[in-house]
């Protein structure tokens, strides 16, 4: 997968910024828009504008689960999602970036339940603060641990949320030690 343009943030901004981005992940031509996350400069949350192409080939998607399987290990770009999430690597940050992907591929039974699906690696400029990696996920609906919207629920059933993932994590050999509120999302029920 490979990000042929991707807009430099501008720094000014504590919030968002309006990004339009492209890739070029194996077969397909993706165009994007999206923003920035204002507490990880290196996120961009974007929305894929489906194309001509992409609309002819949507039977894809009803596919026969085991026909599908195969066509989507060897053209993934053409099932992604509308809403993905760009993650680019810090600078520096080699080794945490590696890790981070080696994780997703060992929760890949959880993909979609318990963390999002992982889609693979891009690549895209470096800005001053990023490399020219980039990690693409889907995109979660829901309501961030962090926000208001959270703050009336009951500290127990947080919690009970919240250990049920880290022990379904756990029982695939990894250990989540990012505690931060803006980690977790939540969906549904």
């Amino acid at each position: 997968m490979r990000v042929v343009d991707l807009a430099t943030p501008d720094t000014s901004s504590t919030i968002t910024y309006q990004a339009g981005q492209e890739f070029q992940p194996g077969t397909r031509r993706v165009v994007a828009q999206g923003i920035l996350c204002g507490h990880h400069r290196n996120v961009a949350f974007l929305s894929i504008s489906p194309g001509r192409l992409d609309r002819l080939l949507s039977f894809l998607r009803f596919l026969p689960a085991p026909l599908r399987a195969i066509v989507q290990s060897r053209w993934p770009e053409w099932f992604l999602p509308p809403k993905i999430v760009l993650k680019r690597q810090k600078l520096g940050w080699d080794e945490e970036f590696d890790n981070e992907k080696s994780i997703y591929q060992r929760l890949a039974p959880l993909q979609g339940t318990v963390v999002p699906v992982f889609y693979g690696e891009a690549s895209c400029p470096a800005t001053e603060d990023t490399g020219t990696r980039a990690l693409v996920f889907s995109h979660v609906d829901g309501i961030g641990l962090y926000e208001e919207a959270a703050g009336g629920m009951e500290r127990e059933e947080v919690r009970s949320m919240l250990m049920a993932s880290l022990l379904a994590m756990s029982s695939l050999g990894v250990i989540h030690d990012d505690y931060k509120l803006d980690n977790f999302v939540l969906v549904g029920d």
